[in-house]
Protein backbone atom coordinates (compact mmCIF):
# COMPACT_ATOMS: atom_id res chain seq x y z
CA UNK A 1 0.00 0.00 0.00
CA UNK A 2 3.21 2.12 1.10
CA UNK A 3 4.90 1.42 -2.38
CA UNK A 4 2.04 2.56 -4.48
CA UNK A 5 1.37 5.82 -3.23
CA UNK A 6 4.98 6.70 -3.36
CA UNK A 7 4.57 5.52 -7.12
CA UNK A 8 1.79 8.30 -7.67
CA UNK A 9 3.66 10.60 -6.54
CA UNK A 10 6.50 10.03 -7.96
CA UNK A 11 4.29 10.34 -11.22
CA UNK A 12 2.96 13.52 -10.58
CA UNK A 13 6.15 15.39 -9.71
CA UNK A 14 8.61 14.16 -12.87
CA UNK A 15 6.14 15.97 -15.53
CA UNK A 16 6.08 18.87 -13.17
CA UNK A 17 9.67 18.98 -13.39
CA UNK A 18 10.18 18.41 -17.04
CA UNK A 19 7.75 21.25 -18.08
CA UNK A 20 9.14 23.74 -15.72
CA UNK A 21 12.53 22.74 -17.24
CA UNK A 22 11.25 23.62 -21.06
CA UNK A 23 9.97 27.29 -19.98
CA UNK A 24 10.73 29.84 -22.59
CA UNK A 25 13.81 32.07 -21.56
CA UNK A 26 12.42 35.19 -22.00
CA UNK A 27 15.69 37.34 -22.03
CA UNK A 28 16.82 38.18 -25.91
CA UNK A 29 18.84 36.60 -27.77
CA UNK A 30 22.01 38.22 -28.63
CA UNK A 31 22.18 39.01 -32.42
CA UNK A 32 24.59 36.91 -34.74
CA UNK A 33 25.40 40.55 -36.55
CA UNK A 34 25.27 44.01 -36.82
CA UNK A 35 21.42 44.86 -38.21
CA UNK A 36 21.56 46.13 -41.66
CA UNK A 37 19.57 46.42 -45.05
CA UNK A 38 21.25 46.17 -48.39
CA UNK A 39 19.92 47.11 -51.87
CA UNK A 40 20.06 43.92 -54.41
CA UNK A 41 18.82 45.99 -57.26
CA UNK A 42 18.02 49.86 -58.15
CA UNK A 43 19.71 52.05 -60.89
CA UNK A 44 22.08 54.72 -60.01
CA UNK A 45 23.74 57.22 -61.74
CA UNK A 46 22.21 58.54 -64.85
CA UNK A 47 18.68 56.98 -66.18
CA UNK A 48 16.25 57.61 -69.52
CA UNK A 49 13.33 59.30 -69.08
CA UNK A 50 9.81 57.44 -68.99
CA UNK A 51 12.16 54.36 -67.85
CA UNK A 52 10.47 51.98 -65.17
CA UNK A 53 12.76 52.07 -62.08
CA UNK A 54 12.64 49.32 -59.71
CA UNK A 55 14.21 48.85 -56.17
CA UNK A 56 14.49 45.92 -54.47
CA UNK A 57 16.07 45.52 -50.80
CA UNK A 58 16.71 42.68 -48.06
CA UNK A 59 17.62 42.97 -44.07
CA UNK A 60 20.05 41.47 -42.33
CA UNK A 61 20.87 40.50 -38.91
CA UNK A 62 19.86 41.81 -35.75
CA UNK A 63 17.05 39.43 -34.25
CA UNK A 64 16.10 37.88 -37.53
CA UNK A 65 12.10 39.38 -36.85
CA UNK A 66 11.49 42.95 -38.61
CA UNK A 67 8.64 44.80 -37.87
CA UNK A 68 8.71 46.48 -41.40
CA UNK A 69 10.40 48.83 -44.07
CA UNK A 70 9.71 52.16 -44.51
CA UNK A 71 10.96 53.20 -48.19
CA UNK A 72 11.38 56.75 -49.67
CA UNK A 73 11.74 59.09 -53.22
CA UNK A 74 12.40 61.92 -53.78
CA UNK A 75 13.29 63.99 -56.29
CA UNK A 76 15.32 67.67 -55.80
CA UNK A 77 14.83 67.13 -51.85
CA UNK A 78 11.10 66.77 -52.61
CA UNK A 79 9.05 64.07 -51.56
CA UNK A 80 7.87 61.71 -54.88
CA UNK A 81 6.21 58.67 -52.69
CA UNK A 82 6.50 56.89 -49.34
CA UNK A 83 5.65 53.78 -47.70
CA UNK A 84 5.68 53.20 -43.47
CA UNK A 85 5.75 49.79 -42.28
CA UNK A 86 5.62 48.01 -45.15
CA UNK A 87 6.22 43.85 -45.53
CA UNK A 88 7.13 44.28 -49.46
CA UNK A 89 10.70 44.17 -50.23
CA UNK A 90 10.15 45.81 -53.82
CA UNK A 91 8.60 48.79 -55.12
CA UNK A 92 8.43 50.22 -59.28
CA UNK A 93 8.16 53.78 -60.23
CA UNK A 94 7.19 55.06 -63.41
CA UNK A 95 6.53 58.41 -65.45
CA UNK A 96 9.32 59.91 -63.41
CA UNK A 97 9.95 63.88 -64.18
CA UNK A 98 13.74 65.01 -65.35
CA UNK A 99 16.21 65.67 -61.89
CA UNK A 100 17.67 64.35 -59.09
CA UNK A 101 16.21 61.09 -57.23
CA UNK A 102 17.51 59.80 -54.15
CA UNK A 103 15.74 56.43 -53.18
CA UNK A 104 15.99 55.36 -49.44
CA UNK A 105 15.05 52.89 -47.30
CA UNK A 106 14.93 51.52 -43.65
CA UNK A 107 14.98 48.26 -42.02
CA UNK A 108 13.04 48.21 -37.86
CA UNK A 109 14.44 45.18 -36.16
CA UNK A 110 11.12 43.63 -34.23
CA UNK A 111 12.46 43.16 -31.00
CA UNK A 112 15.31 45.46 -30.35
CA UNK A 113 13.57 48.46 -32.24
CA UNK A 114 16.96 49.19 -33.87
CA UNK A 115 17.01 50.31 -37.66
CA UNK A 116 19.29 50.71 -40.37
CA UNK A 117 18.70 52.54 -43.54
CA UNK A 118 20.22 52.24 -47.22
CA UNK A 119 20.27 54.27 -50.39
CA UNK A 120 20.92 54.87 -53.80
CA UNK A 121 21.16 58.28 -55.88
CA UNK A 122 20.14 58.45 -60.01
CA UNK A 123 19.65 61.38 -61.83
CA UNK A 124 16.36 61.05 -64.73
CA UNK A 125 17.82 62.31 -67.64
CA UNK A 126 15.74 64.23 -70.99
CA UNK A 127 17.17 65.16 -74.34
CA UNK A 128 19.02 68.09 -75.51
CA UNK A 129 18.14 67.87 -79.21
CA UNK A 130 15.06 69.00 -80.86
CA UNK A 131 11.97 66.54 -81.63
CA UNK A 132 11.89 65.69 -85.17
CA UNK A 133 8.51 66.04 -86.54
CA UNK A 134 6.86 65.39 -90.36
CA UNK A 135 3.68 65.39 -92.01
CA UNK A 136 3.26 62.17 -93.78
CA UNK A 137 -0.01 62.66 -95.24
CA UNK A 138 -2.25 65.76 -96.73
CA UNK A 139 -3.66 67.44 -98.99
CA UNK A 140 -1.14 68.00 -101.90
CA UNK A 141 0.96 70.52 -100.73
CA UNK A 142 0.39 73.87 -102.66
CA UNK A 143 -2.56 71.79 -104.28
CA UNK A 144 -6.05 72.18 -103.96
CA UNK A 145 -9.41 70.42 -102.79
CA UNK A 146 -12.67 70.70 -103.60
CA UNK A 147 -15.27 72.45 -101.49
CA UNK A 148 -16.90 70.40 -98.91
CA UNK A 149 -14.56 68.12 -99.20
CA UNK A 150 -12.47 66.20 -96.32
CA UNK A 151 -9.14 66.15 -95.32
CA UNK A 152 -6.95 63.49 -93.41
CA UNK A 153 -3.13 64.61 -91.66
CA UNK A 154 -1.09 62.15 -90.41
CA UNK A 155 2.31 62.79 -88.71
CA UNK A 156 5.30 61.05 -87.62
CA UNK A 157 7.89 62.39 -84.69
CA UNK A 158 11.11 61.14 -82.87
CA UNK A 159 13.78 62.44 -80.84
CA UNK A 160 17.57 61.89 -82.00
CA UNK A 161 18.54 61.02 -78.67
CA UNK A 162 17.71 57.86 -78.78
CA UNK A 163 18.73 56.98 -74.92
CA UNK A 164 17.47 60.20 -73.31
CA UNK A 165 14.53 61.36 -75.84
CA UNK A 166 10.95 60.94 -75.74
CA UNK A 167 7.78 62.23 -77.69
CA UNK A 168 5.82 63.26 -75.15
CA UNK A 169 2.63 65.05 -77.23
CA UNK A 170 1.53 66.86 -79.85
CA UNK A 171 -0.51 70.53 -80.72
CA UNK A 172 -1.88 70.58 -84.05
CA UNK A 173 -3.92 73.85 -85.94
CA UNK A 174 -5.85 73.70 -88.86
CA UNK A 175 -6.54 77.65 -90.04
CA UNK A 176 -8.42 78.57 -92.93
CA UNK A 177 -7.24 82.16 -93.55
CA UNK A 178 -7.37 84.12 -89.90
CA UNK A 179 -9.98 81.46 -88.60
CA UNK A 180 -9.36 78.41 -86.71
CA UNK A 181 -10.69 75.50 -87.88
CA UNK A 182 -9.30 72.79 -85.85
CA UNK A 183 -7.13 73.04 -82.93
CA UNK A 184 -5.78 70.90 -80.21
CA UNK A 185 -5.15 72.56 -77.31
CA UNK A 186 -3.41 70.45 -74.75
CA UNK A 187 -1.21 67.83 -76.14
CA UNK A 188 -2.25 64.42 -77.21
CA UNK A 189 -0.64 61.54 -78.03
CA UNK A 190 -2.87 61.43 -81.25
CA UNK A 191 -0.97 61.05 -84.63
CA UNK A 192 -3.84 61.82 -87.31
CA UNK A 193 -7.04 63.88 -87.66
CA UNK A 194 -9.76 64.23 -90.20
CA UNK A 195 -11.81 67.47 -90.85
CA UNK A 196 -14.62 67.44 -92.58
CA UNK A 197 -16.42 69.89 -95.14
CA UNK A 198 -14.12 72.11 -95.89
CA UNK A 199 -15.15 75.42 -96.84
CA UNK A 200 -13.36 78.15 -99.81
CA UNK A 201 -10.57 79.67 -98.37
CA UNK A 202 -6.71 79.40 -97.46
CA UNK A 203 -5.16 76.32 -95.42
CA UNK A 204 -2.62 75.92 -93.13
CA UNK A 205 -2.26 73.04 -91.26
CA UNK A 206 0.49 72.94 -88.63
CA UNK A 207 2.00 70.41 -86.13
CA UNK A 208 3.89 70.76 -83.16
CA UNK A 209 5.46 67.71 -81.21
CA UNK A 210 7.23 68.00 -77.79
CA UNK A 211 9.57 66.29 -76.31
CA UNK A 212 10.09 65.26 -72.43
CA UNK A 213 12.60 68.78 -72.01
CA UNK A 214 10.41 70.51 -73.23
CA UNK A 215 11.53 71.17 -76.45
CA UNK A 216 9.06 71.64 -79.42
CA UNK A 217 9.18 71.69 -83.03
CA UNK A 218 7.03 72.18 -86.20
CA UNK A 219 5.59 71.23 -89.68
CA UNK A 220 2.63 73.05 -91.54
CA UNK A 221 1.53 72.38 -95.33
CA UNK A 222 -0.47 74.57 -96.89
CA UNK A 223 -3.36 74.12 -99.78
CA UNK A 224 -6.51 75.39 -100.65
CA UNK A 225 -9.97 74.46 -100.67
CA UNK A 226 -11.88 76.07 -103.76
CA UNK A 227 -15.13 75.37 -105.98
CA UNK A 228 -14.57 72.37 -107.82
CA UNK A 229 -12.43 73.10 -111.24
CA UNK A 230 -12.56 69.87 -112.85
CA UNK A 231 -15.73 67.76 -113.64
CA UNK A 232 -14.81 64.41 -114.22
CA UNK A 233 -17.91 62.88 -116.18
CA UNK A 234 -18.07 59.03 -115.21
CA UNK A 235 -19.43 57.45 -118.43
CA UNK A 236 -17.95 54.00 -117.70
CA UNK A 237 -19.62 51.75 -115.34
CA UNK A 238 -17.20 49.20 -113.92
CA UNK A 239 -20.17 46.99 -113.62
CA UNK A 240 -20.52 46.84 -109.41
CA UNK A 241 -20.61 49.17 -106.74
CA UNK A 242 -17.08 47.92 -105.31
CA UNK A 243 -15.52 48.13 -108.92
CA UNK A 244 -16.99 51.50 -109.40
CA UNK A 245 -15.59 52.42 -105.65
CA UNK A 246 -12.35 51.54 -106.70
CA UNK A 247 -12.22 53.14 -109.90
CA UNK A 248 -13.00 56.54 -107.97
CA UNK A 249 -10.39 55.62 -105.35
CA UNK A 250 -8.04 55.64 -108.49
CA UNK A 251 -9.43 58.79 -109.61
CA UNK A 252 -8.56 60.98 -106.36
CA UNK A 253 -4.96 59.79 -107.18
CA UNK A 254 -5.31 60.77 -110.61
CA UNK A 255 -6.28 64.06 -109.88
CA UNK A 256 -4.12 65.09 -106.42
CA UNK A 257 -3.59 68.50 -106.41
CA UNK A 258 -6.90 69.86 -108.11
CA UNK A 259 -10.04 70.85 -107.04
CA UNK A 260 -12.64 68.14 -108.83
CA UNK A 261 -15.65 66.63 -108.39
CA UNK A 262 -17.84 63.27 -110.10
CA UNK A 263 -20.71 63.51 -112.09
CA UNK A 264 -22.00 59.82 -112.90
CA UNK A 265 -24.05 59.31 -115.84
CA UNK A 266 -25.69 56.39 -114.78
CA UNK A 267 -26.55 57.79 -111.07
CA UNK A 268 -28.20 60.99 -112.32
CA UNK A 269 -31.47 61.47 -112.97
CA UNK A 270 -31.17 63.46 -115.99
CA UNK A 271 -27.92 63.62 -117.43
CA UNK A 272 -28.50 66.06 -120.06
CA UNK A 273 -29.68 68.74 -117.84
CA UNK A 274 -27.46 68.02 -114.98
CA UNK A 275 -24.22 68.70 -117.11
CA UNK A 276 -25.86 71.29 -118.91
CA UNK A 277 -26.65 73.18 -115.88
CA UNK A 278 -22.55 72.56 -114.26
CA UNK A 279 -21.32 73.43 -116.97
CA UNK A 280 -23.14 76.42 -118.54
CA UNK A 281 -25.00 77.90 -115.54
CA UNK A 282 -24.04 81.71 -114.74
CA UNK A 283 -22.57 80.08 -111.25
CA UNK A 284 -20.52 77.86 -112.99
CA UNK A 285 -16.72 77.30 -111.90
CA UNK A 286 -15.73 74.08 -114.15
CA UNK A 287 -13.10 75.16 -115.86
CA UNK A 288 -11.67 71.42 -117.56
CA UNK A 289 -14.47 68.39 -118.33
CA UNK A 290 -12.75 64.83 -118.32
CA UNK A 291 -15.33 62.36 -120.27
CA UNK A 292 -14.20 59.02 -119.55
CA UNK A 293 -16.58 57.28 -121.90
CA UNK A 294 -17.99 54.14 -121.95
CA UNK A 295 -16.47 51.28 -124.84
CA UNK A 296 -19.59 49.96 -125.89
CA UNK A 297 -21.39 53.26 -126.32
CA UNK A 298 -21.59 56.65 -124.45
CA UNK A 299 -25.21 58.35 -125.45
CA UNK A 300 -24.58 61.35 -123.81
CA UNK A 301 -21.79 61.99 -125.09
CA UNK A 302 -23.04 61.74 -128.12
CA UNK A 303 -26.09 63.68 -126.89
CA UNK A 304 -24.25 66.67 -125.51
CA UNK A 305 -21.99 67.18 -128.56
CA UNK A 306 -24.51 68.25 -130.47
CA UNK A 307 -24.44 65.09 -132.90
CA UNK A 308 -28.30 64.35 -132.18
CA UNK A 309 -30.96 66.58 -133.60
CA UNK A 310 -34.58 66.08 -132.25
CA UNK A 311 -35.90 69.64 -132.01
CA UNK A 312 -32.99 71.82 -130.94
CA UNK A 313 -29.77 70.17 -130.50
CA UNK A 314 -28.05 69.82 -127.48
CA UNK A 315 -25.03 71.46 -127.75
CA UNK A 316 -24.23 72.25 -124.25
CA UNK A 317 -20.55 70.78 -124.26
CA UNK A 318 -20.13 73.45 -127.67
CA UNK A 319 -21.71 76.06 -125.74
CA UNK A 320 -18.96 75.73 -123.17
CA UNK A 321 -16.54 75.10 -125.18
CA UNK A 322 -16.65 78.25 -126.62
CA UNK A 323 -16.76 80.23 -123.58
CA UNK A 324 -13.01 78.48 -122.91
CA UNK A 325 -13.55 75.64 -121.22
CA UNK A 326 -11.22 72.61 -121.54
CA UNK A 327 -12.12 69.18 -122.51
CA UNK A 328 -10.45 65.77 -122.25
CA UNK A 329 -12.12 62.77 -123.47
CA UNK A 330 -11.38 59.41 -123.35
CA UNK A 331 -11.96 56.34 -124.72
CA UNK A 332 -12.10 53.78 -128.02
CA UNK A 333 -15.80 54.80 -128.64
CA UNK A 334 -15.57 58.62 -128.43
CA UNK A 335 -14.90 59.15 -131.95
CA UNK A 336 -18.34 56.90 -132.46
CA UNK A 337 -20.40 58.94 -130.72
CA UNK A 338 -19.17 62.23 -131.04
CA UNK A 339 -20.11 62.89 -134.92
CA UNK A 340 -22.75 63.65 -137.00
CA UNK A 341 -21.20 62.78 -140.19
CA UNK A 342 -18.99 59.81 -141.19
CA UNK A 343 -16.27 61.96 -142.86
CA UNK A 344 -16.51 65.03 -140.73
CA UNK A 345 -18.30 67.66 -142.18
CA UNK A 346 -17.33 70.99 -142.23
CA UNK A 347 -18.54 72.52 -138.71
CA UNK A 348 -19.56 69.54 -137.31
CA UNK A 349 -18.72 68.82 -133.64
CA UNK A 350 -15.49 66.54 -133.94
CA UNK A 351 -14.50 68.94 -137.19
CA UNK A 352 -14.40 72.26 -135.39
CA UNK A 353 -13.67 71.27 -131.79
CA UNK A 354 -11.55 68.30 -132.09
CA UNK A 355 -9.38 69.08 -135.19
CA UNK A 356 -10.60 66.12 -137.19
CA UNK A 357 -10.37 67.00 -141.46
CA UNK A 358 -13.61 67.41 -143.03
CA UNK A 359 -13.95 64.78 -145.74
CA UNK A 360 -11.96 61.85 -146.49
CA UNK A 361 -8.71 61.64 -146.96
CA UNK A 362 -7.81 61.23 -150.67
CA UNK A 363 -4.41 58.90 -151.55
CA UNK A 364 -3.81 58.17 -154.60
CA UNK A 365 -1.08 55.61 -155.43
CA UNK A 366 0.90 55.33 -158.92
CA UNK A 367 2.22 51.81 -160.66
CA UNK A 368 4.33 51.42 -162.76
CA UNK A 369 4.96 48.14 -164.99
CA UNK A 370 8.47 47.61 -167.25
CA UNK A 371 7.69 46.64 -171.03
CA UNK A 372 8.78 46.73 -174.63
CA UNK A 373 6.68 48.94 -177.17
CA UNK A 374 6.89 48.12 -181.20
CA UNK A 375 8.37 51.42 -182.85
CA UNK A 376 6.60 51.23 -186.79
CA UNK A 377 8.47 54.10 -187.90
CA UNK A 378 11.75 52.52 -186.83
CA UNK A 379 10.80 49.00 -186.37
CA UNK A 380 12.07 48.09 -183.15
CA UNK A 381 10.78 47.26 -179.31
CA UNK A 382 11.71 49.78 -177.73
CA UNK A 383 11.52 49.54 -173.47
CA UNK A 384 9.00 51.72 -172.01
CA UNK A 385 6.26 50.97 -169.15
CA UNK A 386 2.37 51.06 -168.19
CA UNK A 387 1.36 53.22 -165.05
CA UNK A 388 -1.61 52.89 -163.06
CA UNK A 389 -3.75 54.56 -160.70
CA UNK A 390 -5.17 53.91 -157.48
CA UNK A 391 -7.27 56.01 -155.67
CA UNK A 392 -8.16 55.22 -151.75
CA UNK A 393 -9.82 57.04 -149.05
CA UNK A 394 -9.37 57.32 -145.62
CA UNK A 395 -11.60 58.41 -143.24
CA UNK A 396 -9.50 60.62 -140.40
CA UNK A 397 -10.00 57.74 -137.87
CA UNK A 398 -10.04 54.32 -137.82
CA UNK A 399 -9.75 51.29 -135.45
CA UNK A 400 -6.83 49.42 -133.90
CA UNK A 401 -5.95 47.50 -130.51
CA UNK A 402 -2.79 48.21 -128.44
CA UNK A 403 -1.03 46.67 -125.75
CA UNK A 404 1.45 49.67 -125.40
CA UNK A 405 1.36 53.15 -126.77
CA UNK A 406 4.61 54.65 -127.17
CA UNK A 407 4.56 58.38 -125.41
CA UNK A 408 5.61 61.24 -127.66
CA UNK A 409 6.71 65.16 -127.23
CA UNK A 410 7.64 64.42 -123.45
CA UNK A 411 4.57 61.64 -122.51
CA UNK A 412 5.23 58.47 -121.05
CA UNK A 413 4.00 55.37 -122.53
CA UNK A 414 1.01 53.67 -122.00
CA UNK A 415 0.35 50.17 -120.93
CA UNK A 416 -2.38 48.24 -120.11
CA UNK A 417 -2.33 46.73 -116.96
CA UNK A 418 -2.91 42.44 -116.91
CA UNK A 419 -5.03 43.09 -113.65
CA UNK A 420 -7.56 45.20 -115.00
CA UNK A 421 -7.68 43.31 -118.62
CA UNK A 422 -5.85 39.73 -118.44
CA UNK A 423 -6.29 39.58 -122.19
CA UNK A 424 -3.74 42.72 -122.44
CA UNK A 425 -6.00 44.03 -125.27
CA UNK A 426 -8.04 46.73 -125.74
CA UNK A 427 -9.17 48.35 -128.87
CA UNK A 428 -8.34 51.88 -129.90
CA UNK A 429 -8.34 54.68 -132.51
CA UNK A 430 -5.32 55.93 -134.82
CA UNK A 431 -6.02 59.24 -136.23
CA UNK A 432 -4.50 59.41 -139.96
CA UNK A 433 -5.08 63.32 -140.63
CA UNK A 434 -6.78 66.69 -139.17
CA UNK A 435 -7.88 69.88 -140.37
CA UNK A 436 -5.28 71.92 -139.03
CA UNK A 437 -2.03 69.64 -138.46
CA UNK A 438 -0.35 73.08 -136.82
CA UNK A 439 -2.90 73.29 -134.18
CA UNK A 440 -2.29 69.68 -132.82
CA UNK A 441 0.20 68.06 -130.85
CA UNK A 442 0.59 64.21 -130.85
CA UNK A 443 1.36 62.64 -127.38
CA UNK A 444 0.90 59.13 -127.99
CA UNK A 445 1.91 56.30 -130.86
CA UNK A 446 0.72 53.59 -132.17
CA UNK A 447 3.67 51.72 -133.23
CA UNK A 448 1.76 48.92 -135.32
CA UNK A 449 0.23 51.33 -137.83
CA UNK A 450 2.74 54.29 -136.73
CA UNK A 451 0.09 56.40 -136.51
CA UNK A 452 -1.16 59.11 -133.66
CA UNK A 453 -3.64 57.43 -130.93
CA UNK A 454 -3.79 60.71 -129.03
CA UNK A 455 -3.56 63.73 -129.26
CA UNK A 456 -4.03 67.29 -128.12
CA UNK A 457 -5.53 69.91 -130.39
CA UNK A 458 -5.55 73.55 -130.02
CA UNK A 459 -8.16 75.62 -132.35
CA UNK A 460 -6.92 79.22 -131.12
CA UNK A 461 -9.97 80.53 -129.79
CA UNK A 462 -8.95 79.60 -126.14
CA UNK A 463 -10.09 76.23 -125.48
CA UNK A 464 -8.11 73.21 -125.43
CA UNK A 465 -9.43 69.77 -126.07
CA UNK A 466 -7.26 66.25 -125.71
CA UNK A 467 -8.64 63.41 -127.45
CA UNK A 468 -7.03 60.16 -126.12
CA UNK A 469 -8.50 56.98 -128.47
CA UNK A 470 -8.20 54.12 -125.81
CA UNK A 471 -9.46 53.24 -122.29
CA UNK A 472 -7.05 54.66 -120.30
CA UNK A 473 -8.77 53.26 -116.77
CA UNK A 474 -7.19 49.75 -118.40
CA UNK A 475 -3.53 51.45 -117.86
CA UNK A 476 -1.76 51.26 -114.53
CA UNK A 477 -3.38 54.31 -112.06
CA UNK A 478 0.36 55.81 -112.01
CA UNK A 479 0.38 56.22 -115.92
CA UNK A 480 -3.39 57.34 -116.16
CA UNK A 481 -2.08 60.38 -113.47
CA UNK A 482 0.73 61.22 -115.82
CA UNK A 483 -0.79 61.70 -118.65
CA UNK A 484 -3.76 63.56 -117.21
CA UNK A 485 -1.48 65.86 -114.97
CA UNK A 486 0.45 66.41 -118.02
CA UNK A 487 -2.23 67.27 -120.15
CA UNK A 488 -3.40 69.32 -117.50
CA UNK A 489 -0.25 71.39 -116.35
CA UNK A 490 1.37 71.57 -119.89
CA UNK A 491 -1.26 72.00 -122.54
CA UNK A 492 -4.45 73.37 -120.41
CA UNK A 493 -1.91 75.26 -117.75
CA UNK A 494 -4.15 74.85 -114.40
Amino acid sequence: MIKKSLFISLALIVPLLIFIGCAEDEKPVAPSSELSVVLLAGPQGEVPFNAYVTYKWQAKGGSGEYSGYNYSLTRDGNPVESGTGVRINTVTFSNLAPGAYTFSVTVVDAKSGDQASANRQMTVMTSDALPVVSIDQSPLPGGELAEYSSATFTWVADDPDAFFGVVTGYLYELMRDTVVVAEATQQVTATSITIDSLLVGDYVFTVTAFNNAGHSASDSVKFAVTPAKILWIDDYYQGSIPAEFNEYQERVVTFEGYSWMEYDVHDGADPIADIDALLNDPGSTIETIIWDAESSGSAYLYYLTGAYVYGDPYTAVAEWLDAGGNAIFIGSAVNDWAWENIPPAEGDFDNLYMGLAAGELEVITADTTDTLIYDEDSGLWVPSFYVTFDTTYFDPWDYSGYSTLTGMNGYSNISLDVGKDPSTFQDSYVYYYFGDPDGVKEITHDDDLDEPAGYVYDNGSGSIVAVLGYNLYYSPTAEYKAVIQKILVDEIGM
